[in-house]
């Protein structure tokens, strides 16, 4: 997973699936030609055809289930269990460690993300406006990554910062991420208020 998702801050599962049905049907219609019985001028044409029309029935089911299906952190809207690793130290750290009575904010991000980097410097240079606010940076990458990604962007000098690894894949399941860097906001007793993705304006993320 850690090679689909680095240098690709947007890449999703579905592209991945239409990228192999046009490496099957493209680089490998030679195969299914030996058993059509049709002419040779319009055995490519129609294996274009077939392509086209499965490519269009995938992405219909893709926007169906988005229709119908409600991503697992909108079901209670409320803070989820999770466990994660912490840096520096790999200390372990549940949702059970959370302050109480405070706006909490989980990002998910990529430790290789241009996008998350520009994101962790802005909010750093308006760290003063999360006084009352916990901040949850959680990534799945290997841990020397997620570290050198803490200590570049001086994560290390805000202690009401948590930056750790989720080596279970929980938080990328439980919110549907597809973009980094994903913020999602919670108010004081603990319920969802908001989503961003990608790029992030710090303003959004500040609760009274």
């Amino acid at each position: 997973m850690h090679d689909k998702m680095r240098g690709k801050c947007n890449d999703t599962l579905f592209n991945v699936e239409i990228y192999r049905m046009n490496y099957f049907f493209l680089f490998n219609n030679e195969i299914l030609n030996k058993y059509l019985d049709l002419p040779q001028n319009l055995k490519f044409p129609f294996m274009k055809s077939i392509l086209l029309l499965l490519t269009s029935f995938v992405f219909s089911l893709n926007l169906f289930a988005q229709e119908v299906t409600e991503a697992p952190y909108l079901k209670t809207k409320l803070i989820p269990d999770f466990t994660i690793m912490t840096c520096p130290d790999s200390t372990k750290f549940t949702n059970k460690d959370l302050k109480k009575n405070q706006n909490t904010i989980i990002i998910y991000f990529g430790p290789d993300c241009g996008h998350c980097s520009a994101f962790a410097k802005k909010m750093m240079d308006s760290i003063s406006s999360f006084k009352n606010t916990q901040i949850v940076m959680v990534s799945s990458f290997e841990f020397s990554h997620i570290k050198k990604f803490y200590e570049d962007n001086k994560l290390n000098t805000c202690p009401f910062i948590t930056v750790g690894r989720d080596a279970a894949y929980f938080f990328i399941g439980h919110y549907e991420v597809r973009q980094f860097p994903c913020a999602i906001v919670y108010n004081k007793k603990g319920k969802y208020v908001a989503r961003y993705d990608s790029e992030i304006e710090i303003e959004n993320l500040l609760l009274k």
